[in-house]
């Protein structure tokens, strides 16, 4: 009996993943075919409840790494019919023929956005709308910016809002998944491909204080951390705005430029082919990239702090690495190819191109990584902050510039996912055909 349940669910796992076009729509399928709530049951599974008084066991779910990989139905489940109709509601749920709305998020740069920029009819950028309610007077530290930034209470950083088209569904849970996703996505890509330390505001648990001047005299005042354009955050439609499209960098290579007197916040030419590009990876492949991207974008979100930035940049490197092979050697039982070291060090050198002068320090990048995850060091307790040797041993811009160049070049590089596979035939006692092939 136990192996019947166990093939049923198998079958059912698999006929639900085929039924929706991202897998990650299952378990919304799930909570609201149920119709109650959920708890935790025994080895880990999470037990979905019917919405009945008695509250029975719909389905028994397992996750790993934040997806389903065991359905176990529950009483009123386990009927095929039951199955059948799960099934039946998920692919209706799920199908992209229930219209599309627009959902928005405001984002921040360190350069104003001066114009609109529309990417397949899905994605728009533009500039804060003339409705958010952008107060002055109360500013503080804005004394001593550029003549371009005059007016501080603006900017930086300057909000700019993101717009995603999402698919919608009768399963409100469906659309709320699509449209976090959606904008999570976009947020992580253009954080990478725009040269302005795009970012998000965060909405810490509780109040913070905030130093303001009034009358050129600083109060202390307790605030909430956020950001309104006081328009509403899903619209049928994207909302017309009586604006140019956004001015695009007229040099050579975008991210090979020192930003350092432009006014405006400047798109690359390749915007489109590096999104279009994007969306023709394999969904495996895409989803390490966009694991990439996030750690590339919490880099940028927390660069303030140098130890948790340069992991987090090492890291996005680190998610588009192969994984080093298990297979040993007959003779002396050492692994076969490169190992974790020498994986990232190839990486950087073939994607993370740089000029010579800074070489040297981008091959030690690994190290400086190696010593703050495995707690050897922190920038700000083993250097002094007025320390001579601060700026020599701050690899933060370097990493930052190496991580960005490493991803992009990644991207827009045909043979990524077969390049390095050589280096594993070379160490070999017995090369592999197949990894020649590749090669």
């Amino acid at each position: 009996m136990a192996s019947g349940r166990t093939r049923d669910a198998v079958t059912l796992l698999d006929r639900l993943r085929v039924s929706v076009p991202d897998e990650r729509e299952i378990e919304p399928v799930l909570s609201l075919a149920a119709g109650g709530g959920t708890r935790y049951g025994q080895a880990g599974l999470l037990e979905y409840l019917t919405g009945t008084p008695s509250g029975d066991v719909y389905a028994r779910v397992k996750f790993k790494r934040g997806r389903i990989t065991r359905i176990d139905p529950g009483p009123s489940l386990i009927p095929l019919p039951a199955q059948d109709a799960l099934v039946e509601k998920a692919r209706t749920e799920a199908a992209q023929t229930h219209g599309t709305f627009v959902a928005s998020r405001v984002l921040f740069a360190e350069r104003p956005l001066n114009g609109t920029y529309l990417w397949n009819d899905t994605v728009r950028l533009s500039p804060c709308p003339a409705t958010a309610p952008i107060g002055r007077g109360l500013n503080w530290f804005d004394h001593g910016l550029p003549s371009h930034l005059a007016d501080g209470h603006l900017g930086p950083p300057f909000p700019l809002v993101l717009e995603v088209r999402i698919q919608r569904s009768p399963n409100p849970f469906i659309e709320s998944s699509r449209t976090l996703r959606q904008l999570d996505t976009y947020q992580y890509l253009l954080t990478l491909l725009l040269v302005g330390h795009m970012r998000f505001a965060h909405w810490p648990s509780g109040r913070l204080w905030a130093m303001l001047k009034r009358d050129d005299l600083p109060e202390n005042h307790l605030v909430h951390s956020g950001f309104s354009t006081n328009e509403d955050g899903r619209q049928n439609d994207f909302v017309l705005r009586e604006q140019g499209p956004a001015p695009v960098f007229a040099g050579g290579d975008y991210y090979d430029y020192l930003w350092q007197r432009e006014a405006e916040l400047l798109l690359p030419k390749s915007l489109d082919a590096d999104l279009l590009q994007f969306h023709c990876l394999p969904r495996e492949v895409g989803s390490a990239f966009l694991r990439a991207c996030y750690w590339y974008a919490l880099g940028i979100q927390f660069r303030s702090e140098p130890s948790l930035a340069t992991v987090a940049f090492s890291t996005a490197i680190e998610c588009l690495l192969p994984r080093p092979t298990s297979v040993r050697c007959k003779e002396c039982g050492k692994p076969l190819g490169a190992g974790p070291t020498q994986l990232f060090n190839q990486h950087v050198k073939r994607y993370g191109t740089v000029i010579p002068a800074s070489q040297e320090r981008r091959n030690a990048l690994y190290d400086v990584r190696s010593a703050l995850v495995h707690g050897s060091h922190a920038a700000r307790v083993d250097i002094d902050f007025m320390s001579p040797r601060r700026h020599l041993e701050d690899h933060l811009l370097l990493l930052e510039l190496v991580s960005q160049r490493s991803l992009v070049n990644w991207l827009r590089d045909p043979e990524r996912t077969t390049w390095h596979l050589p280096t594993v035939a070379a160490h070999a006692s017995t090369p592999n055909p197949a990894l020649q092939r590749a090669g």
